[in-house]
């Protein structure tokens, strides 16, 4: 996904906060045609960070249960709730409708994808967008550290760029096959840098006792990074929201956000993350591949042979 940019769009063009607005907004809201930009954007933000704590509770209380269960195992011999009834610290919330899996994708040549499991309405948060993200002022320096050959940057409305390069399970083992050695360079060094922050924010990120995990790893919901562009006839059924999580996100929620900032976090700072969200643009039926729009600058700068500008814009 590099350089991703607003492309140019016939004059059928959908505009992404509207129509999100359209399914997430209340009846304490004003019509979309009478309410402002930012007023939109706040009411689906905060929608959106309710999916979100909703989804990582989920995923918590999946996280607490297993280690529980591991511990049963060892002190009683089997993989018990008997002996402990009540393992975490609140009832866990209504299972979601719906899942996501990467498998081959439907787009030959386009390797692994996102699907699916369940169905999907308009305005659902799918996915969130993993890896490093580096502000503005850091882009000069991370050019030269991890943008070569990379093909999963991707840019929120702000300008923030994260770096989303798949996880890479052993940094010391050789080039897979079919993967060139400048490629696997630079899948090594994202991944060195996203180690290398979370470890040097586990204080912020986890409580003084608990271990420090990998949320890619941990959490199903964070393969933003896996969605393919659609080649016709397919269209996107997701888009990007810019999502700035607050501070006042859920403290044991945390370690499961899968982004890492390039410049440490001031404690100070009111904002935990500058996020993105991956949401659903219409209803998706289980077993639909999920696609996005990359965005491409199709009109100023160089795409790819197999890119189709669509209809979305921001």
């Amino acid at each position: 996904m590099a350089e991703p940019a607003v492309a140019a769009c016939p004059p059928s063009k959908v505009n992404i906060l509207q129509l999100l607005y359209s399914h997430l907004s209340g009846p304490e809201d004003p019509p979309a045609d009478r309410a402002a930009d930012p007023q939109m954007r706040t009411v689906v933000e905060n929608a959106i960070l309710r999916q979100l704590e909703h989804m990582l509770t989920i995923v918590h209380h999946r996280h607490v249960n297993h280690q529980q269960a591991m511990i049963d195992a060892d002190t009683y011999g089997c993989a018990c709730d008997s002996h402990n009834t009540q393992t975490t610290s609140s009832p866990c919330p209504p299972p979601l409708p719906f899942s996501i899996a990467a498998r081959q994708s439907s787009i030959v040549g386009s390797g692994v994808g996102v699907f699916a499991t369940g169905p999907i309405r308009t305005g659902t948060l799918v996915s969130l967008y993993p890896g490093v993200i580096y502000a503005r002022e850091d882009i000069p320096v991370a050019s030269q550290l991890v943008w070569p050959g990379n093909d999963y940057l991707i840019s929120r409305t702000d300008g923030t760029i994260l770096d989303g390069r798949p996880i890479v399970a052993s940094l010391s083992a050789p080039a897979p096959t079919g993967v060139s050695p400048s490629e696997w360079a630079g899948a090594t060094a994202s991944e060195r840098m996203f180690r290398s922050c979370l470890l040097r924010d586990k204080a912020q990120r986890c409580g003084p006792k608990d271990p420090l995990l990998d949320p890619r790893r941990e959490c199903p919901f964070v393969v933003g990074n896996l969605l393919n562009h659609p080649n016709p006839p397919n269209h996107p059924n997701c888009v990007s929201f810019t999502l700035d999580i607050p501070a006042t996100f859920p403290r044991e929620l945390w370690k499961y956000i899968p982004n890492v900032p390039f410049r440490p976090r001031e404690p100070a700072d009111a904002r935990l993350v500058a996020g993105l969200a991956l949401v659903a643009a219409k209803d998706i039926a289980p077993g639909e591949e999920l696609f996005l729009d990359y965005r491409y600058d199709h009109i100023n700068k160089k795409t790819p042979a197999w890119f189709v500008p669509t209809c979305l814009t921001e």
